[in-house]
């Protein structure tokens, strides 16, 4: 017998006809392949981690605003170094534009010589080292100072208004409640802002944390196509449980800054992330208009407001772009003047600074919490106003109020900047200008100041020109109070035929049909008719038809449209005048049946 060679191996193996034993000669295994494939396997891994590196890094980055640092005067600031501030405020400036006779919105006879040297404006860049919002329910960040710190706060007067300011916005700009299956609603800013959980939209015998707030500084985060047209137009929204399928839709109510909503095409962008999440995965849920079957929410866009009608909660904000993409003044956002001052005893300069934000619910609080690091006072802030897309500079002037516009002493204590529309638009921090009044001039000795301000374009040179007065004299910032609207609720007495009677007030929480009122009105006004005198003529009356597929895929279509008519229904001037609306559309409709429902089962009616 041949020995094996070197390449095979043997061994015996019993052969089940005998008892004997034969050698069986195998060749080894080619090793040459195992590692072929061991090393294109690595190469496949090392390439697919670093495409995810590269995607996070992508998704982390924070397009700032990028312009060089201005070094602010240190009697302005508290004694406080920057490496103490939660919170860092960077305040930057270049390239400052300064009117000139041509671009000026008003006459060049009534301007007068502005300190190129003394005025600019400013980004506090709030987002570069920006890690928690401001509206947490933890207070940890919200101090000026580190775990570390040794600085006695004892003395610092802006240090202790910083704390008090900022706490007091985070409790403004979040709430938060255990709910059950009985439903309920969390509220911010006098209901501007709404989370409403109809009735059984919690499984039974279950118990929710629900909670609602403002990321007020969240919009350099959101990961959507950058193009001059697209914009942000309202607060960040996030709310909770996020991993919770609702059993029935909830309700979101949020206000939005555009001017004429049908000019716009909206979409509702969402991400499920906590609040403090950095890298925040956004996409889009709907497209106003553009509905399917498949669709997961219902928007109702209304002049405001945006409702969404949604089984998941997390985070939403709205987007939206112009219909006719055009330097016009069709398209237009509602925005808003806010003016503080910095005055201390020692100092020979008074400074004004002047924030141009959206017209938000919180945008006052996000300004005051600003000023807060600063030193600054609130003096005033201007009614809302039209910024239109026509590629027009902001004009902004100050002067004394009690000096009359053509009065020759005017002329020389004019102070007046322009804001390139760019920096207005693309900004994602919050932008405002600085006024430098030194004490030689007549304006320092000024108690009333005026503040005149227009947008100037090319096509418009001569714009409309709004104005707000403004006093030296620090101005209390108040917690604002509910309207009276809010306050009262009324004891409505209807007739056999839906009949008003009477009304007399009580406080009021809110307009919520009783359970088996609204039940009974459902099981009338599911049914289909042929004379489409149902919830689809219900769904018309109240103008939330604009979709009306997604309610027909619902259990009970009357009850959704129900629950959106409450929540919408939740600030009208007149809660007893909103049931009478409802009983009058029911008499419209012909349908005495639903009208006896809520005459039978209320009576007079407690709303």
């Amino acid at each position: 017998m041949a020995r094996p060679s070197v390449a095979e191996k043997t061994y015996r193996q019993p052969n089940v006809e005998g008892n004997t034993v034969r050698l069986v000669k195998m060749v080894n295994f080619d090793w040459t392949l195992y590692l072929g494939l061991a090393f294109i396997t690595a190469v496949f891994f090392a390439f697919g981690a670093a495409l995810i590196c590269c995607a996070r890094r992508g998704i982390r980055v924070n397009q700032h605003y990028g312009m060089t640092r201005t070094v602010m005067d240190p009697k302005y600031l508290p004694d406080i170094s920057k490496k103490d501030m939660r919170i860092h405020i960077e305040t930057t400036n270049d390239n400052y534009d300064y009117a000139s006779p041509g671009h000026r919105f008003l006459p060049p006879s009534h301007h007068g010589v502005c300190s190129v040297s003394e005025h600019h404006y400013d980004v506090p860049n709030l987002s570069a080292n920006y890690v928690n919002p401001i509206d947490d329910l933890s207070a940890d960040y919200l101090t000026d100072t580190p775990d570390t710190s040794t600085v006695d706060t004892s003395n610092s007067t802006y240090e202790g208004n910083g704390k008090l300011a900022a706490c007091h916005a985070a409790s403004k700009c979040s709430t938060y409640d255990q709910l059950n299956c009985n439903g309920g609603s969390l509220s911010l800013y006098t209901g501007e802002i709404m989370l409403y959980i109809p009735e059984h939209s919690i499984g039974k015998n279950m118990r929710k944390h629900v909670s609602l707030m403002l990321l007020s500084d969240e919009t350099s985060r959101i990961n959507i196509p950058s193009t001059e047209t697209i914009l942000v137009t309202s607060i960040i929204i996030h709310c909770s449980p996020r991993n919770y399928t609702f059993l029935k839709p909830v309700i979101l109510k949020i206000p939005h800054c555009l001017m004429d909503p049908d000019l716009w095409n909206v979409s509702i962008y969402h991400a499920d992330n906590d609040h403090d999440d950095l890298n925040v995965n956004w996409r889009k849920i709907i497209a106003v208009g553009e509905e399917t079957i498949n669709t997961p929410v219902f928007v109702q866009l209304e002049s405001q407001h945006v409702y969404i009608m949604t089984e998941q909660l997390g985070r939403f904000v709205v987007v939206a772009e112009p219909k006719i993409v055009s330097t016009s003044l069709e398209n237009s956002l509602k925005m808003r003047l806010l003016a503080f001052s910095q005055f201390t005893p020692s100092s020979t300069n008074c400074s004004v600074r002047i924030y141009i934000v959206k017209d938000f619910p919180n945008s006052r609080d996000l300004c005051t919490s600003i000023e807060s690091k600063l030193g600054g006072s609130f003096m005033g802030e201007s009614e809302p106003f039209a910024f239109f897309l026509n590629n027009g500079s902001m004009n902004i002037r100050l002067r004394n109020a009690d000096i009359e516009l053509w009065d020759s002493n005017c002329e020389l204590d004019l102070h007046e900047q322009i804001i390139p529309y760019n920096h207005i638009l693309s900004n994602n921090s919050v932008l405002h200008c600085e006024f430098i009044i030194k004490r030689n001039e007549l304006l320092y000795a000024a108690v009333n100041l005026q503040i005149d301000f227009a947008q100037y374009s090319d096509s418009h040179l001569y714009s409309e020109v709004h104005s707000f007065s403004i006093t030296r004299q620090p101005t209390n910032i108040q917690t604002s109070t509910p309207p009276a609207s809010l306050e009262r609720q009324a004891t409505v007495t209807m007739d056999s035929h839906g009949n008003y009677v009477n009304e007399a007030s009580l406080p009021l929480n809110g307009i919520h049909l009783p359970h088996d009122t609204k039940r009974r009105i459902c099981s009338a006004l599911d049914p289909p008719r042929e004379d489409e005198r149902d919830w689809r003529l219900l769904a018309k009356k109240l103008n939330t038809d604009r979709y009306i597929a997604y309610f027909a895929t619902k259990p009970s279509p009357t009850e959704q449209i129900l629950n959106l008519w409450e929540c919408r229904a939740s600030q009208r001037t007149s809660t007893a005048h909103t049931i009478v609306e409802l009983l009058m559309i029911l008499k419209d409709m012909e349908r005495q049946d639903v009208m006896d429902i809520i005459t039978e089962t209320i009576g007079s009616l407690w709303i």
